[in-house]
């Protein structure tokens, strides 16, 4: 659902990531990662997607993911195809992890905003 409302909000490119690959290959993303790939591939098969930069990454899982998606963002090389607009990190949900060690330079690596989603950023009807 969130590739055909990314698709449906406009973007060019979308990039998918999940452990069970039959489900990634029908979600019809621009480009496929498999999350049980070790850290260092990891971070590499991230690389390698997001390739000419990326605006927005909405972030299911938490946990080692998002420490090696944050990290992978940070690097000078990525962030340059990037460097017209800021990179946003929506952080959605924990399914692999409540919390993140988030290194000081990966908030000064890349123009980076870390955002949260969930019932209370709503405010009551």
């Amino acid at each position: 659902m969130t590739v055909r409302a990314s698709r449906l909000l406009g973007a060019e490119r979308v990039i998918a990531a999940r452990r069970n690959q039959e489900v990634l290959q029908a979600l019809g993303a621009d480009a496929a990662i498999d999350l049980r790939l070790p850290a260092a591939e990891l971070k590499q098969a991230f690389a390698r997607g997001i390739g000419r930069g990326l605006q927005v990454a909405v972030d299911f899982i938490c946990g080692p993911v998002t420490e090696a998606l944050i990290e992978t963002l940070a690097q000078s090389d990525l962030t340059a195809a990037a460097a017209a607009s800021d990179l946003r990190a929506v952080e959605v949900g924990s399914m692999a992890g409540a919390t993140i060690a988030l290194p000081g330079g990966s908030l000064r690596g890349a123009r980076l905003t870390i955002l949260g989603s969930g019932a209370g950023n709503f405010p009551p009807p």
